[in-house]
């Protein structure tokens, strides 16, 4: 299966939920993911949510969010044996949220103290 057909299948579980997002998530992450000469798995987990994440931003504004978001998973995964990349949508109670995590190195923490997240 190439790349493409995990990106299409990978957005199905959005389409059910949310397609306008699926179709936003789908653009950003599979020029991404054709790109990469490795292999790399997507993940994603769709739980529902209490609106379209469209609500909360314009769909041209989660593109450029979502691509950001992408390259960056992409260039923190560039040495890892495996790499994965995992999205999740859903609700905590209080509020939708999306989620991104990757099997990249993670952020230096030198840079997490300059921010004051430490």
């Amino acid at each position: 299966m190439d790349v493409s057909e995990k990106v299409e299948r990978w957005t199905q579980l959005w389409g059910e939920r949310d397609g306008e997002f699926a179709g936003v998530l789908e653009d950003a992450f599979s020029m991404r993911a054709a790109a990469s000469k490795r292999p790399l798995t997507l993940r994603g987990t769709a739980s529902p949510t209490q609106h379209s994440l469209l609500r909360y931003r314009p769909a041209a504004a989660w593109g450029m969010i979502l691509t950001n978001l992408a390259w960056n998973a992409l260039d923190a995964m560039k040495t890892s044996p495996q790499r994965e990349l995992h999205v999740e949508t859903g609700n905590d109670g209080t509020a939708d949220f999306l989620r991104l995590s990757d099997t990249g190195e993670g952020i230096d923490p030198k840079w997490i103290d300059a921010f004051g997240a430490g």
